[in-house]
Parts: structure tokens; C-alpha cells; sequence
């Protein structure tokens, strides 16, 4: 079953972008937008699967009229090939929102996941700070974390601040994923005490990049150093709180 909001269509709990819509928002004729879609599909599908493409009936002859169902990182992929105008990025901003919004209603259906609360906190206080055209890892992780098994089955506590093992491994590996680093801006950050600082975030038409690498590359390769690294230092932490404990005279100890 499907149903169609704005420029998005929810088809078995996934959010989809219909390029017809896309071509509309854009102005300009779906099927100049189409054969963009055909002419750079193999290199789509490449990192973001399969294109999903359907054909219905149009025109007052009801002549068969083939088009996509994109998905999210497929739909960013394709918008980072058109032209850089008002129109083109006004189009973009709408995606972004649309999509989340898309998400959204998709998430209060589905049971609450098991995101540390202090993340989502933190994630919650920056969301609208974040400029449009630009995508904070922080904001996005308790989007993404959810679908991972492994992070699920890890059931970090709330003081397990990954986003910073995540940042610091995504920006050591922007070369080998192609992104310059004139991809990233800063933007200001509220921290959990309310003071605002200078943070980092990435160009949107990157966000599939991201994705992709968490999904393939950090979970696949750097979480479990993450957890091991993580278990090594509370081992230290508590052996040196009770090293402290030892030194202590008897009265204070008692």
C-alpha cells in the first residue's frame, strides 16, 4: 500500500521521492528530467541500489508514461547533478523537509528505539540550527543508529557520546570517500550547558555519502573498536578510583 504526501510517496514503510513531482517542483519537463535519471543510473545504483521505476497511463490517450520512485540517498544524488539555481535549490530544501517530515510520521508508528535519551537531546536541541543545505552528523545519528542491529544490540548507556568517534572516523576517511574539505562549514552549536560554539557540519548533497559509509564502514569496521576502546577506559577509570580509594586514610574511607 502507498500514500502520496507533497513530493514524497511512503511505499512499504519507505519514503520515496516520484521524479514526476521532482520535475514539477523544478519547472521544468519531467521527461528532461527522466532521461538525466536513465543517463546516470548505472552509476546511481552503483552506491545507492536498485532505481525503483514504474509506467501509468497519462494524457488524454492514456498513453503509458514511465518514471522513478527515488529514493532518499538516490534523490540527493541526482539533485547534486542539477544546476546550482534558485529553483534547483528551493527544490532541494523542500526534499530535505519533506522527507523528514515523511520519517517522522513513519517513526510514531513504529516503537520507541533505543537511542541513549542524551543523544536525542542533544540531536533535538540542534536540529533547527543547522542550515538547510548543510547536514550535522549529530543531528543525524539518532536517525540512522536506530536501523543497526549492532548498535542496538549494544545498548549503549546514556553517557556513550559515539557521535565523537563518529565524526572524528568520517572526517579521516573524507578522502578516500571523495568529499573536499570545502564541504564542510560551521555552524553554531548549543552544547548540553547552553553555551553556543562553532560546530561542523557537511553539504547536503554528502548526506548519501555518509550513510552509506555508517552503515558499510563504521559498523561494519570501527564500532566494535569503538565498544573495546570504550570498556578499556571504564576498566581504568575504576581501577584508578580504587587505587584512590586505597590510598585513603581508614577514617576517610569508613
Amino acid at each position: 500500500m502507498s500514500t502520496t504526501t507533497s513530493l514524497i510517496t511512503v511505499s512499504q514503510c519507505v519514503p520515496l521521492a516520484d521524479s514526476r513531482q521532482i520535475a514539477l517542483t523544478l519547472g521544468i519537463d519531467h521527461r528532461s528530467f527522466f532521461r538525466m535519471i536513465v543517463e546516470y543510473q548505472e552509476e546511481i545504483e552503483q552506491d545507492f541500489g536498485k532505481v525503483r521505476f514504474e509506467i501509468t497511463p497519462s494524457g488524454k490517450t492514456n498513453q503509458p508514461q514511465k518514471y522513478a520512485l527515488l529514493t532518499e540517498e538516490q534523490t540527493y544524488a541526482y539533485m547534486s547533478y542539477s544546476k546550482n539555481t534558485v529553483q534547483s535549490r528551493a527544490c532541494k530544501r523542500l526534499l530535505v523537509s519533506a522527507f523528514t517530515q515523511a520519517k517522522a510520521q513513519l517513526q510514531e508508528a513504529k516503537p520507541t528505539p533505543m537511542i541513549p535519551d542524551a543523544m536525542r537531546k542533544r540531536a533535538q536541541a540542534n536540529e533547527d540550527r543547522v542550515p538547510h543545505h548543510l547536514f550535522s552528523i549529530g543531528c543525524e545519528l539518532p536517525r540512522e543508529l536506530p536501523s543497526q542491529q549492532k548498535f542496538q544490540s549494544a545498548q549503549l548507556p546514556d553517557d556513550a557520546a559515539i557521535e565523537n568517534s563518529i565524526r572524528q572516523c568520517f572526517w579521516n576517511d573524507r578522502e578516500k570517500l571523495g568529499i573536499p574539505d570545502s564541504a564542510r562549514h560551521q555552524y553554531d552549536h548549543v552544547t548540553p550547558g547552553g553555551r553556543i560554539i562553532k560546530a561542523w557540519a557537511y553539504s547536503i548533497e554528502y548526506l548519501p555519502f555518509f550513510r552509506k559509509w555508517l552503515r558499510e564502514v563504521y559498523m561494519v569496521c570501527r564500532f566494535d573498536t569503538y565498544l573495546r576502546n570504550r570498556a578499556r577506559r571504564i576498566a581504568k577509570q575504576k581501577q584508578i578510583g580504587a587505587s584512590d580509594v586505597r590510598l585513603l586514610p581508614q577514617s576517610e574511607v569508613a
